[in-house]
């Protein structure tokens, strides 16, 4: 192996510790400056708290992210279906009526289904 990455292999554990000190010289700060470590900590606490409920209400939103396409999908098919109603409408109506005269008249039961038609 060259000298440069033997070099940076061996310095590298020096400036993790040296990260990490650095990490515990600036909470020790913080905490100083903010004048109470108990607030320091309640805030820490409440941070942390909310990560359940936001990955609650990621998953709610999820949920009804699905429901709202079910709705569209649901909505459009009775869209569709109710522009066929009109049209079934009027054949009942028609088969109601030719019905009516077939019971009435002497016409033929083709000459009733061709008035369907």
């Amino acid at each position: 192996m060259s000298k440069v990455v033997l070099e940076g292999k061996n310095r590298l554990p020096g400036k993790i510790q040296e990260a990490v000190l650095d990490l515990g010289v600036a909470l020790a700060q913080v905490q100083t400056s903010s004048g109470s470590t108990e607030t320091l900590s309640t805030l820490i606490k409440n941070y942390v708290a909310l990560d359940p409920t936001i990955e609650n209400t990621s998953a709610n939103l999820g949920k009804l992210e699905q429901i709202v396409g079910q709705l569209e999908t649901h909505s459009e098919a009775i869209e569709h279906s109710i522009e066929h109603i009109s049209d079934i409408q009027d054949k009942m109506q028609a088969i109601e009526r030719n019905n009516y005269y077939c019971k009435n008249s002497t016409e033929s039961k083709e000459d009733v289904e061709d008035n369907i038609k």
